[in-house]
Formats: C-alpha cells, structure tokens, sequence
C-alpha cells in the first residue's frame, strides 16, 4: 500500500535533516532527485532551499542542471580530460586503417593539421591501441585448434 502524503513529507523531511548535517556538498543522488522533483511540481526554488535549508543558489545550479540535461545526480570526474574528441579518435583511426604504413608521428602531424590542435605522439598510440590497430607490424592470424 502506497504510503500516505504526510509520511512521505515527515521522510523527505528526515533526510534532509540528515542531509544538512553532512553539508550542501553531501547530498546524495536520491535528496537531489527528490528536490528536483519537488521543483517540478511546482514548488518555488525559495521554498525547497528552506526545506534544504541550504543556499538558494545550490538549488538554482540544481535545477538548471535537471532543465538542460534531465539528469539531478553528480557528475563523477576522475582524472584528466581527455584531449581528443571522439570524432577525432574515429578520424584517427580511420586514416590508420586507409594508410596501414603510416607512422605514429605522421598520423599525429595530420590529426593536428586536420584539427589544429596539437596532439603528442603518445596520445595518437594510446588511441591507436585502444581501437587495436598496430601500425607497421602484421599480427599473424591465431591458429584455430
């Protein structure tokens, strides 16, 4: 049986509370999909940072957030950014497959006049060894037994 409205509300209002206690930073993604859910019915962006009881400008980044990309939860970033586009990396690896004899260095000269962006030599063979391509050197087929 579906819970009543006031359980709902005293719920929410909990993790909230426990959600103020770990700070604006430390919401987890169900707090931040509630309150986007909660702006999308309608409340005012004034009365769900109350309920928050945060700034109102976390709250605003948040819903403009869910408007543009219909995505509430945080965006995980580890590491670098990459320095090729995926468009780039298809582009590669298609001139690899076309010019099997070409070297590294001559792909990523010609990756950067296409671009004009500089791209190392080390990130054209990482890239090249993701799709599996080996320029230069014929693999022999494995032997089915």
């Amino acid at each position: 049986m579906p819970k009543a409205r006031s359980e709902r509300s005293k719920e929410f209002a909990s993790s909230l509370v426990l959600a103020t206690t770990l700070g604006i930073s430390g919401f987890d993604d169900s707090l931040r999909w509630r309150a986007a859910g909660r702006l999308e019915a309608g409340q005012s962006q004034a009365e769900v940072a109350r309920l928050l009881q945060g700034p109102q400008k976390v709250v605003s980044r948040l819903w403009n957030q869910f408007q543009t990309s219909g995505i509430a939860t945080r965006k995980i970033c580890h590491g670098r950014t990459r320095t090729m586009t995926s468009a780039q990396d298809r582009y590669l690896a298609l001139s690899a497959r076309r010019h099997r004899w070409t070297t590294v260095p001559q792909l990523a000269r010609d990756l950067s006049a296409v671009s004009g962006r500089i791209i190392s030599r080390q990130t054209v063979y990482s890239r090249l060894t993701e799709v599996a391509l080996t320029l230069g050197v014929q693999t022999p087929f494995d032997c089915i037994q």
